[in-house]
Order: structure tokens, then sequence, then C-alpha cells
């Protein structure tokens, strides 16, 4: 349940989302909501029926287990749950993340499965300190989003690509020697990213007939259901082999060859799917490219990105002969999915 929490309205202030090479990051709940997709998880603190301190050990919520990982680890970690402790909180149920003097807080947010996006509210007492989200796959660091305020304020952070394992919420004073440092969370989300639909991006060659192929997804991507999720190519010149190849890391856009109109727009490495014949008719744009990519992965065990994640993105793309092109070959568009477990 989200809600208003009960502060003082000083000098307020947000820094502006920012994005880095692999984040998108917001300050704005209705946006990244439009950017995540359909929430999978969430953590409104409700449920909890007594305290639970996450000082020194982990508190297990419906989005991950919190545990300070250093900084702060005598000083209000705690979900308050009524009668409460501290006053203000709004009278919700919430986390609390506090620490004494300038020593910085840095909460762990670990996910029992990589997520694509996660987001919630973090509120400060004072409007010299803030509060830094960072997202982590494994070691690697994929983005940022801060927020300094006096009052609540939502921050949040939807991934390109690479599935998230952890983020970190840290304590940031911008004004040192000011006094306490800290800040409280509530509302937490997670989005898995494998609802959102299929989303089609680069640009299709224009082939030696004139043909446009694009590349269309159906069904629902899944590393283990066997079946279920289809990637067509339709506008193929007839009567040319082809295939459909797919990569994990990103989008990109590089010509394809000197005077093409196809561009590659999957970053390799890049598995290749089985050669097939388009059908159709000859010089003519009837063509199809099709791949039941579930089946694909079920009977491809060491392909690349198995075994996928759930929220992980994929990248695919339409190859096929096309004889009078440069380099006898011509490619789709590109559609980026996600894949559910």
């Amino acid at each position: 349940m989200r809600t208003a929490f009960a502060l003082a309205a000083l000098s307020a202030f947000v820094l502006a989302p920012t994005t880095a090479a692999q984040t998108t990051a917001f300050n704005d709940h209705a946006q990244w909501s439009a950017a995540a997709g359909a929430t999978s998880a969430s953590e409104d603190f409700e449920s909890f029926v007594s305290d639970a301190s996450f000082e020194g050990a982990s508190v297990a919520t419906a989005v991950g287990l919190l545990t300070v990982s250093s900084g702060g680890l005598s000083f209000r970690n705690f979900v308050d749950v009524a009668p409460f402790a501290l006053t203000d909180n709004g009278g919700t149920t919430h986390a609390s993340c506090f620490t004494n003097f300038d020593e910085p807080t840095e909460l762990r947010i670990t996910f029992a499965q990589p997520t694509r996006a996660f987001g919630g509210v973090v509120y400060q007492g004072a409007e010299y300190e803030g509060v830094e989200l960072a997202a982590f796959s494994g070691a690697i660091l994929l983005g940022t989003c801060a927020a300094g305020m006096n009052g609540a304020r939502f921050v949040g952070l939807v991934s390109a690509s690479t599935p998230m394992t952890h983020v970190l919420l840290r304590s940031v004073l911008w004004m040192q020697g000011s006094g306490g440092e800290g800040f409280g969370f509530d509302d937490l989300e997670l989005a898995s990213g494998c609802q959102a639909p299929p989303v089609a991006y680069c640009t299709s060659a224009v082939t030696s007939h004139g043909c446009v192929p694009t590349i269309s997804g159906s069904g629902q991507a899944s590393g283990s259901a066997g079946s279920g999720f289809t990637l067509a190519v339709g506008s193929v010149e007839g009567a040319h082999n082809g295939l459909i190849f797919y990569g994990v890391s990103t989008a990109v856009a590089v010509p394809w060859a000197t005077g093409s109109t196809s561009w590659m727009c999957v970053k390799a490495p890049t598995e290749r799917t089985p050669l097939m014949n388009a059908g159709g008719t000859f010089a003519a744009c009837d063509g199809a490219l099709t791949l039941d990519w579930n089946a694909f992965i079920a009977t491809h065990p060491a392909a690349l990105g198995a075994p996928f994640a759930s929220g992980g993105s994929v990248f695919a793309q339409g190859w096929f002969r096309d004889p009078p092109a440069p380099k006898g070959t011509s490619l789709s568009n590109a559609l980026r999915f996600s894949v559910c477990p």
C-alpha cells in the first residue's frame, strides 16, 4: 500500500534521473512502471507482526534479503512495527535504516532471482541528507540513481539487458558535519520484465527485389517451457534459404556491408538457429522464416545464454540469401524480448 509520509516540507529537491550504460534511472513511479512492466513482487512491510532487525543478519522480505553491509550496525536498522519506535513513519509499517553522526549506511537487498527492475520509496528528515540506489549483476555495477530531499521520494532503476542480482541503498550526506545521516524505505517493487511485450528496433533492409523484411514475436519466451514463443520474419526474398540468430548482450546498429541497406542489430557473440528455406516465389517478397525459440532452447542446452535467468533480454534478427545484394545476403530488423522462467 503506497502511503504519504507526514514529514516536514522544507526545501525539497530531487536529482534529475540519470542514465548509465546498463540502466535507466527514475525518480517518478509512473515513469518507472511504464518502463519496467508488470510488478512481479512487492513489499510494503504490512505483513510483519513484530520488529525485525537486519543489523548483522538478514531479514527475508517478498523482494529479497535485507542486510546492512557497512556502517550503522548499532542504530535503527529494523522493520518498525506498531507500537512504533519512531515517529517519522507516517503511521505505516516500514523499514528504517539510519546511522549515527556522519557514518554512512549501505543496505543490501539480495534478490532470490535476477530481476530487470527495482524501485521503492526512500525518505529522510533533513534537506542535507540523500540516498543513492545502485544496481549490480554480481560484482558488476549496472547503474545508479540518486535522490536528495526532505521527505519521501521514489527511486528506481530498469536494466537494459543484464538482470540485477542485488541493489545497494547508500546514505549520502550532502553537507558534511551537519549531524545524523540515514534513510528509511518502503513500498519496494520488483519487475522481472518477463511479461513485457517484445519490442522491434533497428532498420530493415530493402532487398534486391524491394522486400522489407520484418521480425515479430508471439507467445511468451521461456527458458524452460519447451515451446510457445514463435519468432517470425516476413517479407523475405522468396525461394531462398535463411535463418534467425540471436544474442544476449545488447542492441547495436552496424552497417552490414559497403553499399548494403542491411544493418547488424545484435551485438556479438551470437547464436545461429537452424538453416531453413523461406518458401514462396523467386523474385517475390512472400518468403518467411519461423522458429519456436522456446523449442530451440529446450533442445540446445549449450546454446548461448542458457540456462536463461528470468527477466533476461534476448536480441534476435533474421538473415537470408539475397544474391544481388552486397555480401549476397540481407537482414531484417531486430526484436528484443524478455525471458520468463
